[in-house]
């Protein structure tokens, strides 16, 4: 719904380009298992027009990420 309220816990791809080679190298494993490891957060905020309204992460290093988003489709 257009104006809508999301609430997106999940891992991204890290921001470190270290991180992010190892999770690329394993994304076809975590595929087989159903998940994706190198979804990046900047792709899917373009792709799906959301309008962020706030990213948290609990505590470093950790690799899940809380985004808090408004729908602007539809």
């Amino acid at each position: 719904k257009k104006g809508g309220k999301i609430l997106i816990i999940n891992h991204f791809l890290s921001e470190n380009k270290i991180l992010a080679f190892f999770e690329e190298k394993l994304s076809p494993l975590c595929k087989k298992l159903g998940w994706r490891s190198d979804l990046a957060l900047n792709e899917l905020i373009e792709k799906t027009d959301l309008k962020v309204n706030g990213k948290y992460q609990i505590r470093k290093p950790d690799l899940w990420k809380i985004i808090l988003a408004e729908n602007h489709m539809y």
